[in-house]
Protein backbone atom coordinates (compact mmCIF):
# COMPACT_ATOMS: atom_id res chain seq x y z
CA UNK A 1 0.00 0.00 0.00
CA UNK A 2 1.22 3.73 -0.86
CA UNK A 3 1.54 6.37 1.86
CA UNK A 4 2.27 9.43 1.37
CA UNK A 5 3.41 12.34 3.53
CA UNK A 6 6.35 14.26 4.68
CA UNK A 7 9.48 13.15 4.01
CA UNK A 8 11.70 13.58 7.81
CA UNK A 9 14.75 14.15 6.16
CA UNK A 10 14.03 16.51 3.19
CA UNK A 11 10.33 18.18 4.72
CA UNK A 12 8.77 17.72 1.42
CA UNK A 13 5.24 17.54 1.92
CA UNK A 14 2.51 14.89 0.32
CA UNK A 15 5.45 12.13 -1.06
CA UNK A 16 5.40 8.67 -1.27
CA UNK A 17 7.46 7.72 1.74
CA UNK A 18 9.29 4.35 1.55
CA UNK A 19 9.97 1.95 4.16
CA UNK A 20 13.14 2.39 6.37
CA UNK A 21 15.31 0.47 8.35
CA UNK A 22 15.77 2.40 11.41
CA UNK A 23 18.98 0.31 11.79
CA UNK A 24 19.97 -1.32 8.74
CA UNK A 25 19.47 -4.48 7.92
CA UNK A 26 23.32 -5.55 7.87
CA UNK A 27 23.61 -4.91 11.41
CA UNK A 28 21.01 -7.59 12.16
CA UNK A 29 23.31 -10.40 10.58
CA UNK A 30 24.41 -11.84 13.58
CA UNK A 31 21.30 -12.40 15.60
CA UNK A 32 19.54 -13.93 13.36
CA UNK A 33 17.89 -18.00 13.47
CA UNK A 34 18.34 -20.44 10.99
CA UNK A 35 14.78 -19.00 10.24
CA UNK A 36 15.99 -15.63 9.25
CA UNK A 37 13.89 -14.28 12.18
CA UNK A 38 15.33 -12.54 15.33
CA UNK A 39 14.33 -11.98 18.99
CA UNK A 40 13.21 -8.53 19.49
CA UNK A 41 14.15 -7.37 23.39
CA UNK A 42 13.59 -3.26 23.89
CA UNK A 43 12.49 -3.63 27.23
CA UNK A 44 12.16 -5.53 30.65
CA UNK A 45 8.74 -4.59 30.99
CA UNK A 46 7.72 -5.96 27.39
CA UNK A 47 7.99 -9.99 26.20
CA UNK A 48 10.60 -10.66 23.80
CA UNK A 49 9.32 -11.20 20.27
CA UNK A 50 10.43 -12.90 17.45
CA UNK A 51 9.79 -11.07 14.13
CA UNK A 52 11.83 -10.93 10.93
CA UNK A 53 13.27 -8.51 8.78
CA UNK A 54 14.30 -5.55 11.43
CA UNK A 55 12.30 -2.85 12.06
CA UNK A 56 11.24 -0.18 9.86
CA UNK A 57 8.60 2.28 9.24
CA UNK A 58 8.01 5.05 6.37
CA UNK A 59 9.51 8.06 7.07
CA UNK A 60 11.73 9.21 4.18
CA UNK A 61 11.14 9.78 0.09
CA UNK A 62 12.80 7.90 -2.09
CA UNK A 63 15.66 10.85 -2.83
CA UNK A 64 16.49 10.62 0.95
CA UNK A 65 16.00 7.11 1.40
CA UNK A 66 18.85 6.29 -1.46
CA UNK A 67 21.18 8.84 -0.08
CA UNK A 68 20.88 7.36 3.39
CA UNK A 69 21.20 4.08 1.82
CA UNK A 70 24.81 5.14 -0.12
CA UNK A 71 25.88 5.59 3.57
CA UNK A 72 25.38 2.21 4.57
CA UNK A 73 26.61 0.35 1.53
CA UNK A 74 29.92 2.67 2.99
CA UNK A 75 29.56 1.61 6.44
CA UNK A 76 28.90 -1.94 5.97
CA UNK A 77 32.03 -1.95 4.32
CA UNK A 78 33.75 -0.44 7.19
CA UNK A 79 32.16 -3.16 9.64
CA UNK A 80 32.85 -5.94 7.72
CA UNK A 81 35.73 -5.16 5.88
CA UNK A 82 37.94 -2.63 6.91
CA UNK A 83 37.60 -3.88 10.60
CA UNK A 84 39.60 -6.95 9.59
CA UNK A 85 42.56 -5.17 8.21
CA UNK A 86 45.68 -5.04 10.31
CA UNK A 87 45.33 -1.39 12.47
CA UNK A 88 47.22 0.50 15.27
CA UNK A 89 46.91 -1.29 18.94
CA UNK A 90 47.31 0.69 21.60
CA UNK A 91 47.17 0.11 25.41
CA UNK A 92 43.23 0.52 25.26
CA UNK A 93 42.18 0.47 21.48
CA UNK A 94 42.43 -0.99 18.27
CA UNK A 95 42.58 1.32 15.79
CA UNK A 96 41.41 1.15 12.04
CA UNK A 97 42.88 3.69 9.51
CA UNK A 98 42.16 5.08 6.65
CA UNK A 99 38.18 5.37 7.15
CA UNK A 100 36.53 8.12 4.90
CA UNK A 101 35.37 10.49 7.83
CA UNK A 102 32.88 12.11 6.27
CA UNK A 103 30.90 9.23 4.74
CA UNK A 104 31.40 7.42 8.52
CA UNK A 105 30.05 10.27 10.30
CA UNK A 106 26.99 10.96 8.59
CA UNK A 107 26.04 7.03 8.78
CA UNK A 108 26.85 7.36 12.54
CA UNK A 109 24.29 10.58 13.10
CA UNK A 110 21.91 9.11 10.61
CA UNK A 111 21.52 6.04 13.39
CA UNK A 112 20.66 8.35 16.43
CA UNK A 113 18.61 10.41 14.24
CA UNK A 114 16.52 7.51 13.01
CA UNK A 115 16.04 6.60 16.22
CA UNK A 116 15.02 9.46 17.29
CA UNK A 117 12.63 10.31 14.94
CA UNK A 118 10.97 7.03 14.90
CA UNK A 119 7.54 6.58 16.38
CA UNK A 120 8.24 2.38 17.20
CA UNK A 121 8.53 1.49 20.68
CA UNK A 122 12.16 -0.02 20.70
CA UNK A 123 12.95 3.09 20.28
CA UNK A 124 11.26 5.30 22.41
CA UNK A 125 13.56 5.70 24.72
CA UNK A 126 15.34 8.13 22.53
CA UNK A 127 14.08 11.62 22.72
CA UNK A 128 16.26 13.78 20.50
CA UNK A 129 14.61 17.04 21.32
CA UNK A 130 16.24 20.21 20.05
CA UNK A 131 19.14 18.14 18.51
CA UNK A 132 16.42 16.19 16.29
CA UNK A 133 16.35 19.61 14.18
CA UNK A 134 20.30 20.18 14.71
CA UNK A 135 21.01 16.47 13.26
CA UNK A 136 18.42 16.80 10.45
CA UNK A 137 19.87 20.17 9.34
CA UNK A 138 23.25 18.25 9.32
CA UNK A 139 22.30 15.01 7.55
CA UNK A 140 20.41 17.09 4.74
CA UNK A 141 23.18 18.96 3.92
CA UNK A 142 25.61 16.43 4.34
CA UNK A 143 27.67 18.31 6.71
CA UNK A 144 29.50 15.65 9.09
CA UNK A 145 29.96 18.58 11.89
CA UNK A 146 33.53 17.78 13.82
CA UNK A 147 34.55 14.98 15.55
CA UNK A 148 32.84 16.45 18.60
CA UNK A 149 29.76 17.04 17.33
CA UNK A 150 27.55 14.29 18.59
CA UNK A 151 30.74 11.70 18.76
CA UNK A 152 30.17 7.76 19.29
CA UNK A 153 32.36 5.87 20.99
CA UNK A 154 32.60 2.03 19.93
CA UNK A 155 33.94 -0.71 22.22
CA UNK A 156 34.59 -4.18 21.30
CA UNK A 157 32.63 -6.51 23.45
CA UNK A 158 33.92 -9.75 24.52
CA UNK A 159 33.97 -12.58 22.85
CA UNK A 160 30.27 -14.11 22.08
CA UNK A 161 28.62 -10.95 22.11
CA UNK A 162 28.52 -10.35 18.55
CA UNK A 163 25.10 -12.69 18.73
CA UNK A 164 23.80 -9.82 20.80
CA UNK A 165 21.53 -6.62 20.20
CA UNK A 166 20.28 -4.52 22.36
CA UNK A 167 17.88 -1.36 21.27
CA UNK A 168 18.84 2.16 22.36
CA UNK A 169 18.99 2.99 26.16
CA UNK A 170 19.71 5.72 28.07
CA UNK A 171 22.86 5.91 29.88
CA UNK A 172 23.92 6.84 33.36
CA UNK A 173 25.92 10.39 32.54
CA UNK A 174 29.60 10.69 32.45
CA UNK A 175 30.76 13.73 33.84
CA UNK A 176 28.11 15.48 32.20
CA UNK A 177 28.01 13.59 28.75
CA UNK A 178 24.66 12.23 27.82
CA UNK A 179 23.41 9.74 25.61
CA UNK A 180 22.25 6.51 24.64
CA UNK A 181 24.07 2.93 23.93
CA UNK A 182 22.72 0.33 21.93
CA UNK A 183 24.32 -3.07 20.77
CA UNK A 184 25.01 -4.36 17.74
CA UNK A 185 27.68 -6.53 16.11
CA UNK A 186 29.84 -7.44 18.87
CA UNK A 187 30.02 -3.54 19.56
CA UNK A 188 28.58 -1.18 22.09
CA UNK A 189 27.71 2.07 20.41
CA UNK A 190 27.58 5.03 22.87
CA UNK A 191 25.69 8.11 21.04
CA UNK A 192 26.33 11.16 22.79
CA UNK A 193 24.47 14.18 22.77
CA UNK A 194 25.58 17.61 22.00
CA UNK A 195 27.96 19.50 20.41
CA UNK A 196 30.87 20.24 22.88
CA UNK A 197 34.07 21.81 22.92
CA UNK A 198 36.13 19.27 24.43
CA UNK A 199 35.88 15.94 25.71
CA UNK A 200 38.25 13.95 28.53
CA UNK A 201 38.76 11.34 26.34
CA UNK A 202 39.20 12.44 23.01
CA UNK A 203 41.13 9.30 21.72
CA UNK A 204 38.70 7.16 21.74
CA UNK A 205 36.44 9.66 19.32
CA UNK A 206 36.57 9.24 15.54
CA UNK A 207 38.53 12.12 14.30
CA UNK A 208 38.88 13.52 11.05
CA UNK A 209 42.38 11.75 9.55
CA UNK A 210 39.98 9.09 9.44
CA UNK A 211 40.95 6.84 12.52
CA UNK A 212 38.24 4.95 14.00
CA UNK A 213 39.17 4.19 17.30
CA UNK A 214 37.51 0.42 18.86
CA UNK A 215 37.77 0.81 22.80
CA UNK A 216 38.79 -2.39 24.34
CA UNK A 217 36.14 -3.61 26.57
CA UNK A 218 35.57 -6.50 28.80
CA UNK A 219 31.49 -6.54 28.41
CA UNK A 220 30.79 -3.46 30.69
CA UNK A 221 30.79 -0.49 28.17
CA UNK A 222 30.00 2.79 29.72
CA UNK A 223 31.50 1.13 33.28
CA UNK A 224 34.52 0.95 31.93
CA UNK A 225 33.93 4.78 30.21
CA UNK A 226 32.89 6.23 33.23
CA UNK A 227 35.74 4.61 35.32
CA UNK A 228 38.17 5.70 32.86
CA UNK A 229 37.27 8.94 32.85
CA UNK A 230 37.01 9.29 36.55
CA UNK A 231 40.92 8.92 36.68
CA UNK A 232 41.30 11.61 34.38
CA UNK A 233 39.09 13.56 36.01
CA UNK A 234 39.29 13.29 39.39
Amino acid sequence: MEVFGQCRLCLTEHIKLCELHIFPEFLYTNVYDTDDHFYNVYSSKVRPSRRRNGIYERLLCLACERRLGDLETYARKVLYVDIRTPGVMTSDCFIIENIDYNRFKLFLLSLLWRAGVSSRPEFEAVNLGEHERFIRELLHTQSSGGPLDYPVVLFIMRMGSKSVMAMPSKFRPVHGFNGFRATMLGLSWMFIIGRHQSFPAPHVIFNRQGHLPLVKDNGKGMDFLHHWVSQILD
